[in-house]
């Protein structure tokens, strides 16, 4: 589905920090989609905190859990790699 107005990207926005907005709140989807189910998958490619128009979240039932979970680990280890470069961008 398409999330398309954030008031958590606005209050982010509005503090002159989206950066933060990502580690502190996009960037839990991943721990609450560990919740839903070993073989569910979230596929979050974009996201308002990031500049996008909407946030896209396509969730789907993978085939069986190994598919499942290497999905995840690729999706979540590109967001753990976007907080990383958001973390370091941000150091003084």
């Amino acid at each position: 589905f398409r999330v398309t107005s954030c008031k958590y990207a606005e209050f982010y926005k509005a503090l002159g920090a989206p950066e933060l907005g990502f580690l502190f709140v996009c960037y839990q989807d991943y721990p609450f989609n560990a919740g839903m189910g070993d073989d569910v998958v979230l596929e979050r490619p974009q996201t308002i905190m990031e500049g996008a128009s909407h946030c896209s979240f396509n969730w789907y039932v993978a085939r069986d859990e190994m598919q499942a979970q290497k999905a995840r680990h690729m999706e979540e280890d590109a967001a753990r790699e976007k907080a990383a470069t958001i973390a370091a961008d941000k150091r003084p």
